[in-house]
């Protein structure tokens, strides 16, 4: 991992009191994170995380800052204020289950509650809302500015912006998933990688690691990423993937790494995306089940202010 050292100028505080503010890192968008004196910013033009404090910046690029970036996210945002007015989060409580209506897409929905007990995934309320995937939503697809504005426009639309929003997002990633032309790509780029990386810290890696090595018969009661992933371990080289690992915990790690690498590699490329293969099937299982219980009421009436 390299870090490029950029010394910061020094302006003359009584001649320029005005502009003693750093110079904005174009486009961030999301929340600027802050811990220890030291300024964390994403910047998506450059792919770039820029690590801002002690009057010197240091700059990390590519994927790397992506992956950096996401584990900062964690950390940090869910002691934040809630993205949305208390009003709002009892409202999310008092619907937390609303049915799916069928005629709002073509696609096959199966009610919150039914796609929770077939991947054996209860999503909590997370940051004032119901849960984390419709947060998750409302906050990347915000988080882009053309994409925020067109979301806003269709919310608004009544009757019928729950469902606008809705098609919106699906058809978006749709596209992108097929390298077919959106104006929101980026947008749901992050959507997907910020569900599938979430999607793997769900995993129980205890179970995988003690199956594979013949500690156990089987996964057990283990939800369906933890089946997955051990599927998807089990035809590959797992054993060189943890020869180093010094214990059980770094063995579960490792394991962990190799995932994220290969979903990061499916992401990044549209011809692996084409492909039918073991972690194409998990990916979109992640996206299948989170998209699943997006409360995209709750969504809409954010997106409209209220």
């Amino acid at each position: 991992m390299l870090y490029t050292h950029h010394p910061m100028p020094k302006v003359e505080a009584k001649v320029h009191r005005h502009r003693q503010r750093p110079t904005p890192i174009p486009r961030p968008r999301f929340p600027t994170l802050r811990a220890e004196h030291h300024t964390y910013a994403f910047d998506r033009q450059f792919l770039s995380l820029r690590i801002s404090g002690s009057g010197s910046q240091d700059v990390l690029s590519s994927g790397e800052a992506r992956a950096l970036y996401g584990f900062l996210r964690r950390i940090y945002e869910p002691a934040a204020q809630p993205t949305r007015p208390s009003r709002q989060a009892r409202r999310a409580r008092r619907h937390s289950s609303p049915q799916v209506k069928r005629a709002d897409t073509h696609l096959t929905m199966p009610p919150a509650a039914e796609e929770q007990q077939k991947t054996g995934r209860e999503f909590q309320e997370y940051n004032g809302w119901v849960n984390y995937p419709s947060w998750s939503v409302f906050t990347v697809m915000t988080s882009y500015e053309d994409t925020s504005e067109a979301l806003q426009r269709i919310a608004g639309q009544r009757p019928g912006g729950r469902g606008g929003v809705r098609r919106a997002v699906l058809g978006s990633v749709e596209h992108w998933k097929n390298e077919k032309p959106t104006p929101y790509a980026e947008a749901a780029r992050t959507l997907v990688q910020d569900f599938v990386m979430h999607g793997i810290r769900q995993i129980a890696w205890t179970p995988v690691y003690d199956t594979l090595r013949g500690e156990r018969k089987e996964v057990g009661e283990a939800n369906a990423f933890t089946t997955l992933a051990y599927q998807l371990l089990a035809q590959a080289d797992w054993q060189a993937m943890v020869k180093d690992a010094e214990n059980l915990p770094q063995a579960d790690d490792l394991l962990r790494g190799w995932l994220e690498d290969q979903c990061f590699t499916w992401i990044a490329s549209p011809d692996a995306r084409k492909q039918t293969g073991s972690v194409g099937k998990f990916a979109n299982t992640v996206l299948d089940a989170y998209f699943q219980v997006v409360q995209w009421e709750e969504v809409a009436a954010a997106l409209r202010g209220e």
